[in-house]
């Protein structure tokens, strides 16, 4: 599914503000009807359920899309917990000590982008915070 399926062309184009109207309007729609021709809904008592649930992110805000087509607006959000395993086998394999706090920093950066490289899009850099 690309995003011109889920969103009308113009409002591509007009750059069209993603709320939560929008979301539950125009997104789910779109997304169940895809997910229906392609029979990846269950039907139960007649209630209709994506086998899973979505993450609509844009710039400002998260939207959870639950299975039954209800959405969660988050506004405020740190990570998204992808990859823990992944961070973790790499710090295990880099047999770090006394190490600088620029050191780690790097070390942070680089694990979380490994980690969630096929899963999350990061822009230009990682919010790390300390707590001394």
């Amino acid at each position: 599914t690309t995003i011109d399926e889920l969103m009308n062309y113009k409002d591509i184009l007009d750059k069209t503000v993603i709320d939560f109207k929008y979301i539950v309007n125009i997104i789910i729609p779109n997304l169940f009807s895809i997910l229906r021709q392609n029979k990846r809904l269950t039907d139960k008592d007649g209630i209709e359920k994506a086998l899973s649930y979505f993450l609509y992110c844009t710039k400002d805000k998260i939207f959870e899309i639950n299975s039954d087509g209800s959405v969660l607006e988050h506004s405020q959000y740190a990570t998204i917990g992808c990859g823990e395993e992944l961070v973790r086998g790499y710090f295990d394999t880099l047999n770090l000590n006394d190490i600088t706090k620029e050191d780690a920093t790097k070390f942070i950066n680089d694990a979380i982008i490994l980690a969630c490289k096929n899963d999350i899009y990061i822009n230009d850099k990682i919010d790390i915070f300390y707590i001394e």
